[in-house]
């Protein structure tokens, strides 16, 4: 499972003490930290410096833009967006080529995917 699992946390102290356990073998999310730590990065011009601890970055949907997205592909990272249930939104997010969507209805983010092909 441990190349399934993606362990997410709000806690810095916890998700570094789960970090320091699994040494690395398991993908973690980005705290909340780590997320304005990134974003101040890449909007002042310094994203070339940020060198992420984390390996899935969980960003809410309305504050999402491509070259967001790009960015922490770039570096390695996936995205997944939340919570994303409207129609139209689902399909922004497809567009935006995120790695994840997180909702309340997975069928509609399957039947959408599966139109375009992707499934």
């Amino acid at each position: 499972m441990e190349q399934q699992v993606t362990v997410a946390s709000q806690h810095s102290k916890a998700m570094g003490h789960f970090r320091d356990i699994s040494e690395g073998e398991i993908r973690t999310s980005a705290t909340i930290g780590e997320l304005i730590e990134a974003s101040l990065a890449w909007s002042s011009g310094f994203g070339w410096a940020f060198k992420p601890d984390f390996e899935v970055a969980q960003l809410p949907y309305s504050i999402t833009t491509k070259p967001y997205v790009r960015f922490f592909q770039s570096k390695g990272v996936a995205v997944d967006l939340w919570t994303v249930n409207d129609i139209d939104d689902i399909e922004r997010s497809i567009s935006l080529g995120v790695d994840g969507i997180i909702g309340d209805f997975p069928g509609r983010v399957y039947q959408l995917l599966e139109s375009a092909g992707e499934r």
